[in-house]
């Protein structure tokens, strides 16, 4: 075989017949010869280790190989590039895979899916508000950063036609937002000190990267009679990118409140959030097939054996800030992970067969132990927070009353949380006005900013 490992061997061994009970009724018991054949593969040079099964139902076979590979979207890949047959052929089940863990990384680098390192997100964060002073006021509840209300999607169903869609990114008005392994492309502002500003390219400046068979091609919409479009360049090294001078490529995350205008963060939200969703979709979930490819002016991906689609996943969150039955304490808390110093509001994933109402109760309860009274809940803006693919969903809530008047007891999930305090507007103004700033808090770029910063207000005029 033209296969990639060196060192390969391949044995072979006969299963023993077994016989099946089958059910017994009226007419009697009834029993069944199941004849199995095992493979077993192992490759010395790599460790890898499969199990195969052949099968007489070819028609299920993929649903089984799909299940067998379920979050590894490197494996059925790998099979076909090692061994030179279609893993997803009739009769074919894998019952194991088993890669090295070095391995699996160097797979992941290699083919361009290393953009989402989860270890150093957590050292990346929006920048700290910046100290609170006497003309501190309550925050709009919308828009939120990250968002684009002035935004334009109307023309995707026409740029859904792929000649059409070719064409509207040779136009003069159109414009490109480059995403490399989820960071987005900037430079220094020219006129305002620390802060980042977006690059926007024409269609000159990337031709070679718009006709590249591997760049993912997006439609993100129409805003001031410009055109933007995204290219995910993943599957690229920087020096094969041809970056403007003074351009680099850095974690939305990370320039979070320090762009000039709060539209342009939502066009790069929006670009980040469809790129990372197209690199992390590989395989059909229905069929097993590894041929997705990008559809609908890049805002859906469809199998082209079965014609499947499908559009891109999110996660809806809910974060909410607690305040004391008298208003007069919020609830806040942070994780180990933070920055020293950092608190926030308390947030949490919604599960399956729940509302959003009932994740609220059950979020506040387990990682702090304080009741929320339901009936005090209510909603207060939405975010996008496309890291990688969140939906945030803001609340305001109040904790029940104590039965001897004092602040609800605190009961920290150690597992969850570092600390959570009740703090009132004095503790947080303070703690951010302190010489070393020993508190701080989210800066703009998050919902919990606004959440926290709408509760002072309200004390504040009260």
């Amino acid at each position: 075989a033209n296969h990639a490992v060196p060192w390969c061997q391949v044995r072979r061994a006969r299963g023993s017949e077994r016989e099946r009970g089958g059910r017994e009724g009226e007419g009697g018991g009834e029993r069944r010869r199941v004849n199995e054949t095992s493979n077993r593969l192992s490759c010395k040079k790599t460790r890898y280790s499969l199990t195969f099964r052949c099968d007489s139902e070819p028609a299920n076979m993929s649903r089984r190989i799909l299940s067998r590979f379920s979050g590894h979207m490197l494996a059925v890949g790998w099979l076909q590039q090692t061994f030179s047959f279609p893993v997803y052929s009739p009769g074919l089940r894998i019952m194991s895979y088993n890669p090295p863990l070095a391995a699996r990384k160097m797979s992941m680098k290699d083919a361009g899916y290393s953009f989402e390192d989860y270890r150093e997100k957590r050292s990346t964060f929006e920048p700290t508000a910046r100290r609170l002073n006497d003309a501190a006021q309550a925050q709009q509840a919308w828009p939120n950063y990250y968002s684009c209300p002035s935004l334009q999607k109307d023309l995707r169903e026409k740029l859904s036609d792929e000649a059409e869609f070719k064409h509207s990114m040779t136009e003069a008005n159109a414009r490109f937002i480059l995403v490399w392994r989820g960071k987005n492309l900037f430079k220094r502002h020219d006129n305002i000190e620390d802060f980042l500003e977006p690059i926007f390219l024409r269609f000159a400046q990337v031709e070679s990267l718009a006709m590249n068979e591997d760049v993912v091609k997006m439609y993100i919409g129409e805003m001031d009679s410009l055109r933007y479009f995204a290219l995910d360049v993943s599957t690229l090294e920087l020096d094969d990118i041809a970056v403007p001078q003074g351009g680099f490529f850095e974690q939305l995350r990370t320039a979070g409140g320090i762009l000039e205008k709060d539209d342009d963060a939502g066009l790069l939200a929006t670009a980040r959030g469809l790129s990372v969703w197209h690199r992390s979709l590989s395989f059909c979930s229905n069929c097993g097939s590894g041929n997705l490819r990008p559809d609908k002016a890049g805002s859906m991906r469809r199998c082209r054996e079965c014609k499947s689609g499908f559009y891109p996943r999110i996660d809806p969150s809910v974060i909410v800030l607690v305040s004391s039955s008298c208003g007069k304490h919020a609830l806040l808390g942070r994780k180990a992970v933070w920055p020293t110093g950092r608190y926030s509001v308390l947030a949490g994933f919604t599960e399956v067969g729940e509302s959003l109402e009932e994740t609220v109760i059950r979020e506040v309860y387990e990682e702090s132990g304080v009741a929320v009274d339901p009936n005090s809940i209510r909603f207060f803006s939405s975010q996008s927070w496309p890291f990688p693919r969140s939906l945030m969903i803001a609340f305001t809530a109040r904790a029940v009353e104590a039965a001897d008047g004092k602040l609800p007891a605190i009961n920290i999930d150690e597992n969850e949380m570092d600390d959570v305090k009740w703090f009132s507007r004095e503790d947080i103004e303070k703690g951010l006005a302190a010489e070393q700033q020993k508190l701080s808090i989210p800066g703009r770029a998050a919902v919990a900013h606004a959440l926290i910063m709408d509760w002072m207000g309200v004390e504040k005029n009260q």
